[in-house]
């Protein structure tokens, strides 16, 4: 039992998606790929191309924007791997049934 006023533990991301099984890490896996490569087309094109700064100044402030986006928008890669979690373990069971030819 733990004292009175202590914090309870949250589940981290991946403890979370844990429970959905397979189908949750790779559910957010995906949703990561494509949010991370709007992010980055978005700020490399978007921002970087238009600062007149040397590269190695463009390609540290693109990677702080990456990570700002990367917390930003966690909870839309959480919601993809929720709700893509029921079709990918329908696809996973389908490959695993799968007879060899």
């Amino acid at each position: 039992m733990e004292p009175l006023g202590t914090p309870a533990k949250k589940p981290t991301v991946f403890e979370a998606l844990k429970a959905l099984g397979l189908a949750g890490i790779i559910g957010y896996g995906i949703a990561s790929l494509f949010t991370y490569s709007a992010a980055f087309a978005a700020t490399w094109y978007g921002y970087a191309g238009a600062a007149d700064l040397p590269r190695w100044q463009k390609v540290l402030e693109v990677f702080g924007l990456m990570w700002l986006a990367s917390r930003a928008t966690q909870p839309i890669r959480i919601a993809g791997a929720v709700l893509g979690a029921p079709i990918i373990n329908q696809a996973l069971n389908s490959f695993k049934n799968r007879k060899p030819s």
